[in-house]
Formats: C-alpha cells, sequence, structure tokens
C-alpha cells in the first residue's frame, strides 16, 4: 500500500529519468504513468492533482513526438476526470485538452478509423464552456483539427474540408489576434502547468512562447492536411494550405501532403508560392525533401501544362540531390515523377507504369504506421 507523497515521487523520479534520457527512453515513462495510475487507483480523491499531472505528462509527450508515452498520460487523465466533479471552466477544459492530446496520438501512432468518440465526447465537454470563455478558441482549433485529419486520413475530403476549414480560421484568429492570444495563456497556465510559475525563473515567457508553438504547429497540421486532402478539388483549399507555408514555414512532414495543394493552384500563382515556401524551409537536414518536393511538383505541373519539355529539365535538374534525401516517400515519389515523365517524353507508359509500382512500394513501406498512407496512395494512382 503507497501512500500519494510516495505516488508522487515515483512519478517524479521516472518523468526526470525520462527527461534526462531527450525523451528517449522506453520504459521511464511507462512506468511514470503507471505510478500515477496505481495512485489513482489507491486515492481517488486525489483525481483532480492526477488529472493535472497526466496532463501535463500528456502534453509533454505530444510535443516530444512520443505518442505512445502521450496515449498512457491521457488514459490516467481522462480517467482521473470521469470519477470527479468537473466544477470549473479550468476542469472542463483539461479534459477536452486530454480528448483532443489522445486523439492526436492516436493519428501519430497510424490509426486510422471512423470512431467520432474523442470527437463526440469533446463536443460535449465544449457546449459547457461559455462563448466568452478564453479556452473556446483554442479548443475548437484541437478539435477540428483532429476531427479533420482522422477524415483526411480515411480520404473522406468533404468531411475534412469542413472541419479544416473551420480549424485554419481559429488558428489565424489565435496567431493574430493578440488580445485573444493573451487571454488564452494566462488560463492555459494554470491547467497544464500548475503552479511552475512559482518555480521557474520567466516562467509566464517560456510559457507563452510554447504556447504560441503548440498553437503555430496544430494550425500548420490543420492547413497542410486541408490542402493535402482538398486541394486537387478546391483552389480555395490550397491557397490556404499554402499561405500557412508562406506565413510559418513548414514544420512537420512528409513533404509530399503539400503536392495537392501545390498543384492546386493556378499555373500563374504556383512559381511564385514555390518560393515563398522555399524561403521559410527549416535549415536543417530535412529541407531537401521539401525543396526536391517543391520542384518535382512543378516539374509534374509544367508536364500537365503541356511543357514537356519544361517539365524534363526541371526534373533532371534533380537527379544530383535526390540520394541526399532521407524520407523514402518523398524519394520515391520524385523517382515516380521523374519516370513519368520519361514515359510522357518517350511515349512508353506502360513501362512506366509497371517500374512506378515498383517504387511506390518502397514509399509505401515507409509509412506503413502513418495517418497519410491512404493519401500517398492516392498521389501514385495518378500516375
Amino acid at each position: 500500500m503507497g501512500s500519494p507523497t510516495g505516488y508522487l515521487a515515483a512519478f517524479t523520479q521516472f518523468y526526470v529519468t525520462w527527461q534526462s534520457s531527450g525523451f528517449d527512453d522506453p520504459a521511464s515513462p511507462q512506468l511514470a504513468a503507471q505510478a500515477l495510475h496505481d495512485w489513482l487507483g489507491e486515492f481517488p480523491k486525489d483525481a483532480a492533482d492526477i488529472q493535472r499531472i497526466a496532463l501535463g505528462g500528456a502534453y509533454t509527450a505530444s510535443t516530444a513526438g512520443r505518442p505512445d508515452v502521450a496515449l498512457a498520460m491521457t488514459a490516467v487523465g481522462r480517467e482521473a476526470s470521469i470519477i470527479r466533479p468537473l466544477a470549473t471552466e479550468e476542469d472542463v477544459a483539461s479534459a477536452a485538452l486530454l480528448a483532443f492530446l489522445e486523439g492526436a496520438a492516436r493519428l501519430a501512432s497510424g490509426e486510422r478509423n471512423r470512431d467520432t468518440s474523442l470527437f463526440d465526447e469533446a463536443q460535449w465537454l465544449l457546449e459547457k464552456l461559455g462563448e466568452e470563455s478564453p479556452f473556446r478558441p483554442y479548443l475548437v482549433l484541437h478539435q477540428y483539427t483532429m476531427a479533420g485529419r482522422v477524415a483526411a486520413s480515411c480520404l473522406e475530403s468533404r468531411m475534412a474540408y469542413k472541419h479544416l476549414w473551420r480549424a485554419v480560421e481559429v488558428g489565424e484568429l489565435l496567431l493574430h489576434d493578440r488580445q485573444v492570444f493573451r487571454d488564452l495563456a494566462r488560463q492555459w497556465q494554470s491547467i497544464v502547468w500548475g503552479n511552475v510559475g512559482d518555480l521557474v525563473a520567466n516562467a509566464d515567457e517560456l510559457i507563452f512562447e510554447l504556447l504560441q508553438q503548440e498553437i503555430r504547429l496544430t494550425y500548420w497540421r490543420a492547413a497542410a492536411a486541408l490542402g493535402s486532402a482538398c486541394g486537387a478539388q478546391s483552389v480555395e483549399a490550397a491557397r490556404k494550405c499554402l499561405a500557412a507555408c508562406c506565413e510559418i514555414g513548414c514544420l512537420e512532414g512528409p513533404a509530399f501532403q503539400l503536392r495537392p495543394a501545390i498543384l492546386g493552384v493556378p499555373a500563374e500563382e504556383r512559381a511564385a508560392a514555390i518560393e515563398a515556401i522555399r524561403a521559410r524551409l527549416p535549415k536543417d537536414t530535412s529541407a531537401i525533401s521539401w525543396e526536391l518536393l517543391l520542384e518535382t511538383s512543378a516539374a509534374i505541373g509544367l508536364l500537365r501544362a503541356g511543357d514537356v519539355d519544361g517539365a524534363l529539365a526541371l526534373s533532371s535538374s534533380l537527379e544530383d540531390r535526390i540520394e541526399n534525401c532521407d524520407d523514402a516517400s518523398t524519394h520515391a515519389l520524385v523517382i515516380a515523377d521523374r519516370m513519368h515523365i520519361n514515359a510522357a517524353v518517350s511515349n512508353t507508359s506502360g513501362e512506366s507504369s509497371l517500374r512506378t509500382h515498383e517504387v511506390f512500394a518502397k514509399g509505401v513501406h515507409a509509412l506503413e504506421d502513418s495517418p497519410h498512407l491512404l493519401q500517398y496512395k492516392a498521389i501514385f494512382d495518378e500516375h
């Protein structure tokens, strides 16, 4: 039989071990979540504290790219929220954010299904918030991003468009209206990090920066998914996606998700958009996959416009750089585009189709557990 202080000490020990490993250690975060689970089972009266700690752990896991840990933390946090009254807006917002973090973690783990239970639960929780609540736009951003990305992963483009367009609009509000952001930040700090502001120097500044980064990433995910799912059918969706890339850069791969948006804008807008996005690419090794995606898509755009020579010249210019790309999905797409363009020049489409599918299989293998798998297949179906 343990004690609340003992369980908290165990959680802290395992959490610090995980943090010290650069968030790479596989065992310590699961042990930390287990400590919270055991604490809740033995002392359910501490559910409010456990929910807050689990939310902070889930949030950290989400930002560290560990969906497995986020799922373990949200499981404990959501169980705690069920057995206690949600008496304040902070309680409701915490429970809703746990649901959104679980949904994002499921998607990041490669789960693709039409289960709307998390979305329905979040909707029910949002209805408990007043219209003027500072949490509302933030939670609406997460709600519609989650629902839209799930729809996009299942190729349900009409539903994806409805949800993701709403998410992008709310994301723009949070990024551009400083007062809305400040009102949120003051409340958000207390539900995610508790009294950390009293313990860490410059905590307000650090937490505000973390919140802004998280909103930008969620907005980016919504905009990228909108372009990927709907860019080929909707010029407006394609423009929204590319505008987000031009404003805040390309924050998260895979790069190929921009392909439908790049080809979805009118040809006279494409070159300027590509150059603007290129200027915001990350200054690291991932930039090569984005550059290759932009240029191979531009080459396909030229081919579709009837400029076969221009498409061949642009595609051929990528040959020296493609071996430096360690993103298998982008690598395969560039090669497939090159074969498709060469086939158009030599009129050997049948042979090209067979070889393209061989290349495609390599890209699919790299995305086996990715929520983007069906969208990747859809791109290759165009060849």
